[in-house]
């Protein structure tokens, strides 16, 4: 199983379904004082195992061939085998521009059968770059 929350969730949250597609099920939530909506992705694959999802995962450079509108992905800093910091663009219809997002990403085993993925937006990380 996967889940792949903004933050780590409470029982008090209020986390509503808005998708389950091909075996993925999407859930959202609005936090206090957030202009964005937080969301989890849980899913789960019997086919794998657990470390051949992480390895997956943990590939960011590869992520251009497997998500959609991914145009590119890079690391930008490694902390220890099982959380990244990375830089992704991604593309969007015109008359919009290229967009990008940089992330720290923290992989953690829970169990045998279960890996979650925190992920934190870091917009202040870099400067901002023109041209890209």
């Amino acid at each position: 199983m996967l889940y792949y929350p903004a933050k780590a969730g409470t029982a008090e949250d209020h986390w509503e379904k808005k998708l389950d597609k091909n075996g993925i099920a999407v859930y959202t939530h609005k936090p206090e004082g957030a202009r964005i909506l937080a969301f989890r992705a849980i899913s789960t694959y019997s086919n794998t195992s657990i470390e051949e999802v992480g390895n997956v995962i943990r590939q960011v450079e590869d992520w251009n061939e497997w998500i959609s509108d991914c145009k590119s992905a890079e690391i930008l800093k490694s902390i220890g085998e099982e959380e990244q910091i990375y830089h992704v663009l991604v593309k969007v219809p015109f008359p919009l521009e290229k967009r990008d997002l940089i992330q720290r990403m923290k992989v953690i085993r829970e169990s045998e059968t279960t890996v979650r993925i925190l992920l934190e937006g870091m917009p202040d990380y870099l400067e901002t770059r023109k041209g890209t």
